[in-house]
């Protein structure tokens, strides 16, 4: 190590090649091994952060392709409930079931138009397309509420 300090306070100032000495093309060189060590440090933590935002891109679109199948299967549901419920409203009143247990179910059918459901407010990250039926279902439970209790009347009147 010695040997190697002499040989720079001895030549460091010894021009190579006009206005280049030893003293600079050592410097040069360390310069540049340390600009490409800081390079290849700086491309793995830019690598690192693309490979990371590539992971939540995937993520988000699992994550909103899934909503978009749980909306569906909630709109598929409501249309089931419905049916359901006119089919039921039929059948009440089409029962030989006393008028006053008809009048009550028609009753507890009529509280079922009148509650709202809470909702939750969610704000996804981008609006999807995605058809509102919450007025349909409750045009039409009302309307079935309001045939039946005319069917009822009607029959009671008689």
């Amino acid at each position: 190590m010695e040997q190697i300090i002499q040989f720079l306070e001895e030549y460091w100032g010894v021009s190579i090649a006009g206005g280049i000495t030893v003293g600079t093309m050592i410097t040069f060189i360390i310069v540049q091994v340390k600009s490409i060590l800081l390079n290849n440090a700086k491309n793995a933590e830019v690598t690192q952060v693309i490979k990371t935002f590539n992971a939540l891109t995937e993520k988000h679109s699992k994550l909103e392709q899934r909503y978009i199948a749980l909306e569906q299967k909630h709109q598929y549901l409501e249309q089931v409930n419905l049916a359901t419920f006119k089919a039921l409203s039929f059948i009440v009143v089409a029962s030989k079931l006393p008028s006053e247990d008809k009048i009550a179910l028609q009753s507890e059918f009529a509280k079922l138009t009148t509650v709202a459901p809470k909702v939750i407010e969610e704000q996804p990250l981008e609006k999807l397309p995605v058809p509102e039926t919450k007025d349909v279902v409750a045009e039409t439970v009302q309307t079935v509420v309001q045939a039946a209790s005319s069917l009822l009347t009607k029959y009671i009147e008689k």
